[in-house]
C-alpha cells in the first residue's frame, strides 16, 4: 500500500523493510532524504514530536511507522530508532 503526502514516502520505506529486520536506526538527514524535504525543527528538538501512538491519531508523520507495524523506540544520540513488530 502505497501513501501519498509528505510522509508518504517514509511509510512506503518502512513497508518495503525485508521481513527479517528487527530494528532501524534513521539519522535525520536519511529521513529527510527518503521524504524529499526538511523535517520540523520539533521532530530534531522534542522526542515526543516522534511518539503519539495514540489510538485516532491524526499526525501523519507518526502514521507513517504506526500502520506498517513499527513502534518508535526513542532517540540515541540524536538518531530516531524503531523496532520492527512481529
Amino acid at each position: 500500500m502505497t501513501r501519498s503526502g509528505k510522509y508518504g514516502p517514509l511509510f512506503d520505506w518502512f513497508a518495503a523493510l525485508p521481513a527479517t529486520t528487527n530494528e532501524v536506526r534513521l539519522t535525520f538527514g536519511k529521513i529527510e532524504e527518503v521524504i524529499g524535504g526538511l523535517l520540523p525543527r520539533s521532530a530534531h528538538e522534542y522526542d515526543a514530536w516522534w511518539t503519539d501512538a495514540s489510538a485516532g491519531t491524526t499526525h501523519v508523520h507518526a502514521l507513517a511507522w504506526l500502520e506498517t507495524e513499527v513502534a518508535h523506540r526513542g532517540s540515541s544520540d540524536g538518531v530516531p530508532q524503531w523496532d520492527i513488530l512481529p
